[in-house]
């Protein structure tokens, strides 16, 4: 069976109220995968000619939804958003109805908004993640019989932004990214190929301008 996908946009509108417009995007989700490539889990370590073993997944359905937001609530105030949904599951095969790719969070969300000071140069802002629970799981090859299961709930991340415009077109730009620091997996895999952390908490300063 060959792949079929398809993509079902709901809704899109763009309005503007005085000097605030705003942009608003929905749009329903459904692709269908046949034979995708995936790690296998449960095989030994290298056993396939020294690298690792995968295995065809059968028919994979995925489905979900996507919203956005950006705006203006004032003059000076923005406002961005998004929200992401993806459900994805093994549609026959003896994983019938379990998770496919458990390390993909379902669930997606961000905001940023930011607020430029009136008769002033200055702009802050700041923004927020969260990234759904993932996992992965399997077998242990090095204690026979035993499973292996590596997990980890949603996680918030924030952020914060200061722009200072010196010119018309130099600005001097500060951002801090991770803002309490959360320990996180950025991504997570079999236990021999070790797991991926997120980036800690970073603080960037920039000089930009532009000709």
């Amino acid at each position: 069976m060959s792949p079929a996908t398809s993509c079902r946009p709901k809704s899109a509108s763009t309005r503007k109220s005085g000097s605030r417009p705003s942009s608003s995007t929905a749009s329903s989700i459904r692709i269908d995968h046949s034979n995708l490539a995936e790690l296998d889990p449960n095989a030994p370590p290298f056993s396939c000619n020294g690298a690792d073993c995968y295995r065809a997944t059968g028919l994979v359905i995925s489905e979900g939804i996507d919203v956005g937001l950006a705006g203006a609530l004032s003059k000076n105030w923005n406002i961005f958003g998004g929200y992401t949904y993806l459900h994805q599951t093994y549609a026959n095969g003896e994983l019938k109805g379990e998770r496919f790719r458990p390390q993909t969070p379902a669930n997606l969300f961000k905001m940023a908004m930011s607020y430029s000071i009136p008769n002033t140069r200055w702009t802050f802002g700041g923004n927020m993640q969260y990234r759904g629970d993932i996992y992965a799981e399997g077998l242990n090859w090095f204690i026979p019989d035993t499973p292996w299961l590596i997990e980890q709930d949603g996680v918030w991340l924030f952020g914060l932004m200061a722009k200072f415009q010196a010119t018309e077109q130099t600005y001097v730009l500060l951002t801090v990214d991770n803002l309490f620091d959360e320990k996180y997996y950025s991504g997570i895999s079999v236990p021999y190929h070790g797991q991926v952390y997120g980036d800690p908490r970073k603080a960037t300063l920039s000089l930009r301008k532009s000709f």
